[in-house]
């Protein structure tokens, strides 16, 4: 399946944050030589503890209506196939995959991960409401919590995060404030979570002074593509 422009951008931004040899975008891969090719991730990151799990999602021409595309692609395709990831890495005694560098590595052993984070990343049309994009997660029953970002926000993050291990800290303090008050925290932009979090890592409050803090600290301009 020809790879989309979000996953491309998606595949470049992590590249660069969490290097070539920890990233993999060809994503296909068989049960038995025998059988058709099954779909892994769109894009994932492995890097010893630290996996995360990207579903990507893109509106297409095709589509006019943005609220039905979110529900049918977002919250019901994109969760269904993380689940089956995560039941692929659970069940097969082995998947190899390549990463950006061109290395094959058996990611089967990333089930040894103890705290997968699952993410989705999504790019819709203009008129796409606030309110949908405000949702942070999608909570699963079977998988626990998923991270919803419009690819914007995802792409922003990703210039103010240096570092993997500030993602994925970002991730945790994103999840905890979540479940701190859910309701509140669907009604706040996701300037207002990195906010938060350029200021602490307490996540038993909320405090509008700190969306201020994007504006005192430097974005690095450099290390992503530009949109």
């Amino acid at each position: 399946m020809p790879i989309t422009q979000s996953e491309n951008i998606v595949s470049q931004i992590n590249s660069n944050v969490f290097f070539k040899e920890f990233t993999f975008s060809k994503n296909d891969f068989k049960e038995l030589d025998t059988n058709p090719k099954l779909e892994f991730a769109d894009n994932f990151v492995w890097l010893d503890k630290l996996f995360f799990i990207y579903q990507i999602k893109e509106r297409d021409a095709n589509s006019t209506d943005n609220i039905k595309w979110f529900e049918n692609k977002v919250l019901k395709k994109a969760v269904k196939q993380i689940k089956s990831t995560l039941n692929y890495i659970s069940t097969y005694p082995e998947i190899i995959i390549e990463n950006e560098k061109g290395h094959k590595l058996d990611i089967t052993k990333a089930k040894e991960c103890e705290d997968p984070k699952k993410i989705i990343i999504y790019s819709p049309s203009d008129n796409f409401p606030e309110s949908k994009r405000n949702l942070k997660f999608y909570e699963s029953s079977e998988i626990g919590l998923i991270h919803l970002f419009h690819s914007e926000d995802y792409y922003w993050i990703c210039k103010y995060l240096i570092t993997p291990a500030e993602v994925e800290e970002y991730l945790n303090f994103r999840e905890d404030l979540f479940l701190f008050d859910k309701e509140r925290t669907n009604v706040l932009p996701e300037q207002y979570f990195l906010g938060h979090f350029l200021e602490t890592l307490d996540a038993d409050h909320f405090d509008p002074a700190y969306i201020t803090n994007l504006k005192n600290h430097k974005p690095d301009m450099c290390k992503l593509p530009q949109k």
